[in-house]
C-alpha cells in the first residue's frame, strides 16, 4: 500500500468513527427529542381542547343550575302539608264550581318526598260530577290551571250515552307537586 493510499484510508476511517460515534448518536437524540416534542404538542392540543370543553361544561352546568332552581320555584311552597292540601282543595272547588261542577270527593290520600330539595308528591282521589261537556271543560282546566299537578288515571261513570243533560262522575287520580319550606 502506498502511502497515500494509507493516508486515503486512514481519513476514511477518521470519517467512519466520527460518523460512527458523533453523527449516528447525534441524529439519534435528534430523532428522540423531535418524538418528544411531538408527544408534547399532542398533549398541550389534548389539553387546551379539554380547557375549551371545561369552560363550555362549566357554562352549561352553571345554565343548567338555573334552569333547575327555575322550575323549583314554580312548585307552590308551603310551611306544612295542611296548608296545600286546604288551599288546593278550595282552589279546585272554585274553579270547578264556575263551570257548574260539583267536587263530591277530595281525598288526599298519601304524600312522599321525592328527594330533591324539599320536593313532596301527594296523591289525590278527586270525584267530580256535571254535565259531560261540563267535565270536558273541567278536565281540561285542571290540567292547564294547576301546572304543579298531574292527571295519573281518570275514569267515568254513568256516561252510557253523550247525552249532555244528565250528569256524568269522574273520577280521577291525581299527583300534585309541591315544596316544603325549609325549616328555620
Amino acid at each position: 500500500m502506498t502511502s497515500v493510499n494509507r493516508q486515503i484510508l486512514l481519513i476514511l476511517l477518521a470519517v467512519l468513527l466520527v460518523v460512527k460515534f458523533a453523527i449516528v448518536p447525534w441524529a439519534e437524540w435528534q430523532d428522540e427529542q423531535h418524538a418528544e416534542l411531538l408527544t408534547k404538542a399532542k398533549k398541550l392540543q389534548r389539553s387546551e381542547s379539554l380547557l375549551l370543553v371545561r369552560d363550555e361544561v362549566r357554562t352549561q352546568a352553571e345554565a343548567s343550575e338555573q334552569q333547575w332552581q327555575a322550575a323549583l320555584e314554580r312548585f307552590p311552597q308551603t310551611a306544612d302539608a295542611q296548608t296545600i292540601r286546604l288551599e288546593m282543595m278550595q282552589q279546585i272547588q272554585q274553579e270547578l264550581a264556575a263551570l257548574q261542577v260539583k267536587v263530591n270527593l277530595f281525598d288526599w290520600l298519601a304524600e312522599e318526598d321525592l328527594q330533591v330539595e324539599g320536593l313532596k308528591r301527594a296523591s289525590i282521589n278527586l270525584t267530580l260530577e256535571g254535565t259531560l261537556p261540563n267535565l270536558t271543560l273541567a278536565h281540561l282546566k285542571l290540567e292547564s290551571g294547576f301546572p304543579n299537578m298531574v292527571v295519573k288515571q281518570l275514569r267515568s261513570a254513568g256516561a252510557t250515552t253523550l247525552n249532555t243533560e244528565v250528569d256524568v262522575q269522574l273520577n280521577l287520580l291525581l299527583h300534585v307537586y309541591f315544596k316544603l319550606e325549609p325549616a328555620a
